[in-house]
């Protein structure tokens, strides 16, 4: 059977207290191109998941001990992996308990596995999908929309929520000047006509933690009586 190219580089991890289950997933998976690594037990996976990063956890509900409902509450809200559920409970209150908590998809054993092979596809794509979205880069900065986080090469830059919102702001139109006007309008609103010396002290406080150096403005750069401009 021809199998579709997988999501470049992606690894996926197995949670499973069947070896034949996992024997089964994972003998398909590795011939579709994929890295896979297994774990017999919630707790094991917790543990894999302090030290490993993966694209796509495969997720088995029923386990002795910690379930897998259990262990998918437990998993960071904002993680950098999907999840899918791979479980022989057809009841649809448990389909809706594990969505509810998190997991991107449901599939029901014994399943197709050209289905299967397919939902794993969907899911990568997804979520490689939702992760371009919610990353901003401009020139050396890399901003995260949904953690509200910026980063300058390596080094993350802690932000206040109005420092971040600014900095959001110029980077989505890196290298162009935002009018002053636009800029008090988006971060204050209708109040915005009163705030111009409040933004020039966020300016400042920005600067102080991004640029490189405290005696030149090399990133961000003040247009006078028009606005700033985000060096791309």
């Amino acid at each position: 059977m021809a199998m579709h190219s997988p999501i470049s580089g992606a690894r996926l991890l197995i949670v499973d207290d069947s070896p034949n289950d996992r024997r089964y997933l994972r003998t398909a998976l590795s011939a579709a191109g994929y890295v896979v690594e297994e774990a017999d037990s919630a707790i094991q996976a917790q543990n894999t998941l302090r030290e490993n990063s993966y694209d796509l956890i495969l997720l088995d509900l029923v386990m002795p001990g910690m379930g897998g409902l259990e262990l998918l509450r437990l998993l960071p809200e904002r993680r950098d992996y999907a999840v899918i559920v791979v479980s022989a409970d057809e009841d649809v209150p448990s389909k809706v308990a594990a969505l509810d908590a998190g997991a991107n998809d449901y599939v029901t054993k014994p399943y197709d596995l050209g289905e299967m092979l397919a939902r794993v596809r969907a899911a990568l794509r997804s979520h490689e999908a939702a992760a371009e979205a919610d990353v901003l880069h401009a020139g050396v900065l890399t901003l995260s929309k949904l953690n509200h986080v910026a980063r300058i090469g390596d080094r993350q830059v802690p932000l206040s929520v109005m420092q971040y919102r600014l900095l959001a702001l110029l980077a989505s139109r890196a290298g162009q000047v935002v009018p002053l006007e636009q800029i008090v309008r988006e971060l204050w609103g209708r109040d915005g006509a009163h705030q111009r010396q409040s933004l020039r002290v966020l300016v400042k406080k920005l600067r102080d933690k991004i640029e490189p150096r405290m005696d030149k403005s090399t990133l961000l750069c003040t247009e006078p009586g028009i606005g700033y401009r985000l060096l791309g």
